[in-house]
């Protein structure tokens, strides 16, 4: 460019125009920009011929705006607030009307609730920064660490600190008595210190225990310490210099909480199981135990309840009344990853991680909300609905058989034991085909659902991972880099007539006339042929111009129409093109952050499942350009699941089988004094959650309403 151009006034009053109208056009386009709305309120009332009408007023709003009703399953209608947290809400303490929130990464925050549901922020320290767990008396705040052993606040100025307590290995977790503390030390087992001397002779007592020592509870004189693989010990504390363990109960297997109600110790293991204990006569002494949805991260009492935060699941309310037969009352879906929890008034306070803290309404908690549920004995792992029978590969409970007629009273009729861990199922005609993690196949008829019986098996030196049935060949992926055919011709006795090599681990596969496409972990998308009379051969690979990755590794496939729909890890589905099967094409892509796992697919949607997320509904109506039209929340690690009609078939694992409606899609709208919607009434009544926006609208957002 010529410098003298530049030195020019004119050139500057045509860029300064320039400039002018750029920016009046990014006026212009703000003005029409359906992606700006906002709702203030929504109000339901009855419309024409069985509908629902919703009166929505806000700003922005629209009558293309994509609208869809879901129910809300996780009763997030309980939350009520949130407090934003910069870096990861690991644990929260709450005194005389003061929340102080510990933040992995950023220290700890102060917030003052006057108004609880809007706290208002008044405090910071960073010298927390590598804390994890907090416990506080009136006037201090006991923070363990990683790398600094345990830091003493006093809550009345953070600012200023006693000297804190430096230890060999990580403070796992702290709790105090009088002027003693207790620190879960690692594998240091139990460290004791008076916290009223300075110096070095603050360290009073130290006790070496077996495992790695990670969570107290104290009860009366007595300490109770959990280790992981290391068991649960009762410690007399009567002397602190002295610790005397009276009694340990030896376990293989993690233990990862415990909490005392009255006389009996609640410890929760890494199974998503809580065994309880009577501590009565100074014994531990194991009585019963019951199953949640996740692990626990923290027990919190509150007179008759008992509120637990599961990881990547949310927070349950135990009536405990009765503490040997604890009943959950209701349950919250958090978003996050829920930690540390803290009460006041009647709102539950809960550190969500890189949610900051959610704010929840106790009063508000509910059953979970489904139209029906049924857990199984085991980890339900994948399932199949047929005619109204649901048939479940449950882990080491085998095959189990549902009665799914009447949903609202789902009942488990039959069961057929198998000697390995059932991990995945088919079903074609009256045979289900049962893979057994590293077995192989059971061949069961199930002619009469309520006795199934097996006719036959099939043991395979390879890991299968996915199977698919084409006519009379049932393929089956492995983690071992192959593609079986197996004739079934005669089901009773299969048998492998192909074994084709791939390039790499087969996590799903599919079956679309002649062609298998495979789900390949680090290689996307494989597909071989198997065209009659000839030899299965590998036609097409469609890779990623850059390397996969864990975050990234093709984990699931679903076929419909011309379309395969790939999950890839953490990045959502792409959906490729297939009709010519030796050429396919990617078209679209769907992105999500969460654990992507499986996706099925209606005329309308996408579903995809998420490891904790639930279930997001997307419209694929133009399969270049999909967009999320709605969501569901689900308090379950979700495995296999079936779309039947219009409902959701879900596998839990640990938490057994849920039917879910699908989202409900507006079928009429009208802009008047503001947005009038209408929709089917749905038939499940109940909280739902109304979903607004998505494809051209760009932004969703979600509000509640309850429906009768």
């Amino acid at each position: 460019m010529n410098i003298d151009i530049i030195k020019q006034p004119v050139f500057w009053l045509f860029l300064y125009a320039f400039v002018l109208l750029g920016v009046g056009l990014m006026y212009l386009e703000t003005l029409t920009d359906t992606s700006f709305f906002r709702v203030s309120t929504v109000s339901v009332s009855a419309g024409e011929d069985g509908t629902l009408l919703l009166d929505v007023q806000g700003e922005g709003l629209q009558e293309k705006l994509p609208a869809h009703l879901v129910l809300d399953a996780t009763n997030q209608h309980a939350i009520v607030g949130s407090m934003p947290i910069w870096g990861q809400a690991v644990d929260i303490e709450i005194v005389k009307g003061k929340a102080y929130v510990v933040s992995s990464g950023e220290g700890v925050r102060l917030f003052n609730l006057i108004d609880p549901v809007n706290p208002e922020a008044v405090g910071h320290l960073s010298g927390g920064a590598s804390a994890w767990r907090a416990d506080a008396d009136e006037n201090y705040l006991y923070l363990s660490s990683q790398f600094r052993g345990v830091s003493i606040l006093k809550l009345d100025n953070l600012q200023s600190a006693l000297p804190g307590i430096n230890t060999t290995n990580a403070a796992k977790n702290s709790i105090h008595r009088d002027s003693f503390i207790f620190i879960a030390n690692g594998k240091n087992g139990v460290s004791v210190y008076d916290i009223s001397k300075q110096g070095a002779d603050r360290h009073v007592g130290q006790l070496a225990l077996p495992g790695n020592t990670t969570q107290l509870a104290l009860f009366d004189r007595f300490l109770v310490a959990a280790s992981n693989f290391g068991g649960l010990h009762l410690i007399d504390i009567h002397q602190p210099a002295h610790l005397n363990v009276l009694q340990s109960v030896k376990a293989q297997k993690k233990y990862e909480n415990v909490t005392v109600v009255d006389q009996y110790l609640y410890a929760s293991d890494g199974d998503a199981r809580v065994d309880i204990f009577s501590l009565a006569q100074g014994r531990l002494q194991k009585i019963s135990s019951f199953q949640i949805f996740g692990n626990v991260r923290d027990f919190l009492r509150a007179e008759n309840f008992l509120y637990i935060a599961e990881s990547s699941y949310g927070v349950s309310k135990l009536d405990i009344r009765d503490p040997v037969h604890p009943r959950r009352v209701g349950f919250v879906g958090t978003p996050g990853e829920p930690g540390g929890l803290g009460l006041y008034l009647h709102y539950l306070y809960v550190a969500s991680m890189s949610q900051g803290v959610q704010i929840v309404d106790t009063e508000r908690f509910e059953p979970r909300n489904y139209i029906g549920a049924i857990d199984t004995p085991s980890d339900a792992f994948d399932l199949v609905v047929d005619e109204g029978w649901i048939y479940v590969a449950d882990g080491m409970a085998g095959l189990q058989v549902i009665d799914g007629r009447d949903l609202k009273h789902l009942k488990n009729v039959a069961q057929l034991a198998t000697d390995y861990s059932a991990k995945s199922l088919i079903k074609n005609g009256n045979i289900i085909y049962l893979l057994l993690k590293k077995w192989g196949l059971s061949i069961i008829d199930i002619s009469d659902p309520r006795a199934p019986r097996q006719i036959g098996f099939l043991k395979s030196e390879f890991r299968i991972s996915s199977l698919a049935i084409q006519g009379t060949t049932l393929f089956a992926g492995s983690y071992d880099k192959k593609l079986l055919a197996i004739d079934i011709s005669s089901p009773g006795q299969p048998w492998v007539t192909q074994v084709l090599d791939l390039p790499d681990k087969i996590r799903e596969i599919a079956v679309h006339d002649e062609y298998v496409f495979m789900a390949a972990e680090n290689s996307g998308l494989l597909v071989a042929s198997f065209a009659p009379g000839q030899p299965g051969r590998m036609v097409a690979a469609l890779q990623r111009p850059w390397p996969m990755s864990e975050f990234s590794a093709a984990l699931g496939i679903t076929i419909r129409g011309d379309y395969a729909y790939l999950v890839q890890g953490e990045e959502g589905f792409q959906i490729i093109d297939i009709k010519r099967p030796g050429d396919p094409r990617v078209i679209g892509s769907f992105y999500h952050s969460g654990r992507s796992l499986g996706v099925e697919v209606t005329d309308n949607y996408a579903v995809l499942s998420t490891r904790w997320d639930g279930f997001s509904f997307v419209d694929i109506s133009d399969p270049e350009h999909p967009y999320l039209a709605a969501h569901i929340d689900s308090p379950r690690s979700t495995r296999g699941f079936k779309l039947v009609g219009d409902k959701l078939y879900a596998s839990g694992r640990t938490n057994g089988i849920s039917v879910l409606p699908f989202p409900l899609k507006k079928i009429f709208a009208h802009i008047g004094k503001g947005l009038t919607l209408t929709f089917p009434r749905p038939q499940h009544p109940g909280w739902y959650a109304l979903s607004l926006g998505g494809g051209e609208a760009g932004e969703v957002i979600v509000t509640t309403v309850e429906i009768d």
